[in-house]
């Protein structure tokens, strides 16, 4: 599949998840734009988060390192 397929199939996703929130009621708070904002929003989210947790690692192997080299049996050092 290319890009462009990747996205009308997501894109027939949502309008069918708006459809469904249409036959319950739900047509004035959600349609396909909001739908599609939101889960850009969550995707930026998590990437932060991911990124977050990456630079909280590298900080502390960094910091690590020097103990670790002290002792030459631990992590696989010589």
């Amino acid at each position: 599949m290319n890009k462009k397929q990747l996205q009308s199939l997501a894109l027939r996703g949502i309008d069918a998840l708006g459809f469904t929130l249409d036959d319950l009621g739900l047509t004035s708070r959600f349609n396909r734009h909001q739908i599609a904002a939101t889960i850009m929003l969550w995707h930026w989210r998590w990437q932060g988060e991911k990124d977050r947790l990456s630079i909280r690692a590298r900080r502390w192997q960094r910091c690590a390192e020097p103990v670790l080299k002290k002792f030459p049996g631990i992590g696989g050092r010589t």
